[in-house]
């Protein structure tokens, strides 16, 4: 009965192949309807609310803006300072013990990092040395621009911006520390070497300035 089963789907398999219809539209289709918003009403309306896609774009991108441009800043600065102080010194004790915990900052997921820094350190249910931070969770002030909500919650972006500026500066440290050393194998830091000049005057009279080179592109 199985195989008479099978014989019967067999003979019921249509015998051609089956090619697919195709209509064509011209421009009056969703892609270009969405393309002709771009220069017409702000790249669409919302359904949601009904305000223009460009202007929702704008308030969020202003919030992200003030605490990523503080999160590069900051450990684009501290970044260069602190790896090219490994760089100086690689074999210390010192410098070995910062270079691992800048690694382990490094390997951690930010999002983890950012979940357990809220879930621990936002309230003292864990004891009253725990309360470090203000909660995360902005507050809304009716009738005040983007930029004046922004200063009100000030103290809210302690936090994340010091979880990024730290994952940030591990990145960026161990790229500065690399190419200062890169650099201290050059030929012209081996001339530099030659007239007298410590190690921390080749590094920053010679190396910082070429071995910046990839940072900033990465930066970019």
């Amino acid at each position: 009965e199985q195989h008479n089963g099978l014989a019967h789907l067999n003979d019921s398999k249509p015998k051609s192949f089956f090619w697919p219809s195709f209509y064509l539209n011209g421009f009056n289709n969703q892609y270009h309807k969405w393309l002709q918003s771009i220069f017409t009403n702000g790249f669409g309306i919302s359904i949601l609310d009904g305000m223009t896609a460009i202007l929702k774009v704008k308030k969020a991108l202003t919030w992200t803006l003030s605490i990523t441009l503080i999160d590069f800043f900051l450990s684009l600065l501290f970044g260069i300072f602190i790896g090219t102080y490994l760089a100086t010194n690689e074999k210390g004790r010192w410098q070995k013990t910062f270079s691992q915990i800048l690694y382990f900052l490094y390997s951690i997921p930010v999002f983890w990092f950012a979940t357990m820094m809220v879930v621990y350190f936002t309230t003292d249910d864990y004891g009253w040395w725990t309360d470090w931070f203000p909660s995360v969770a902005i507050d809304i002030y009716p009738g005040k621009s983007t930029f004046q909500q922004i200063l009100m919650n000030a103290e809210k972006f302690i936090l994340p911006i010091l979880i990024l500026t730290l994952h940030s500066l591990a990145y960026i440290t161990r790229l500065v520390r690399r190419s200062v050393l890169d650099e201290l194998d050059k030929p012209y830091a081996l001339l530099a070497f030659s007239k007298g000049l410590d190690k921390t005057e080749v590094i920053r009279k010679h190396i910082l300035k070429n071995a910046l080179i990839p940072t900033i592109t990465s930066m970019a």
